[in-house]
C-alpha cells in the first residue's frame, strides 16, 4: 500500500496560507502529520500528510472562507504613531517609537 503524501509546507503553499495557520487547522480537523527526514531540508524532519488529509483542509478554507491570508481585504483601524524621548538628560540618543490605536470608536 503506497500512501500519496504532501509537505505542510506545500499544503500551506498551494493554499496560500502560513505554514503555521495550516498546522493549527491541522489540529482542529484532528489530523495528524507524520515526520520523515528529507534531503532537501539538509536532513531534518519535515512533517507530511496524506493527500486525503490535504483535500480535506482545502475544504475547510473554502467552506469557511477563511481569507486572513492571501487575500486583498484590508481594514482600516486609524490611529497615530508617536516618538517619545526617554530620559534626554541621561541619554540623550534614547527614543520610544510605537503605533497607538482607539478600537472603542
Amino acid at each position: 500500500m503506497n500512501i500519496q503524501t504532501i509537505s505542510v509546507i506545500d499544503a500551506a503553499k498551494n493554499l496560500g496560507k502560513h505554514k503555521a495557520r495550516v498546522f493549527k487547522i491541522l489540529g482542529r480537523l484532528n489530523i495528524e502529520t507524520f515526520l520523515e527526514k528529507n534531503t532537501g531540508a539538509r536532513g531534518q524532519k519535515i512533517a507530511y500528510i496524506t493527500l486525503d488529509d490535504y483535500e480535506r483542509v482545502k475544504e475547510y478554507f473554502l467552506e469557511n472562507n477563511d481569507n486572513t491570508e492571501g487575500s486583498s481585504l484590508k481594514v482600516d483601524i486609524g490611529g497615530v504613531f508617536y516618538l517619545i524621548q526617554l530620559g534626554p538628560e541621561h541619554d540623550p540618543g534614547r527614543f520610544k517609537l510605537g503605533f497607538a490605536t482607539n478600537l472603542d470608536e
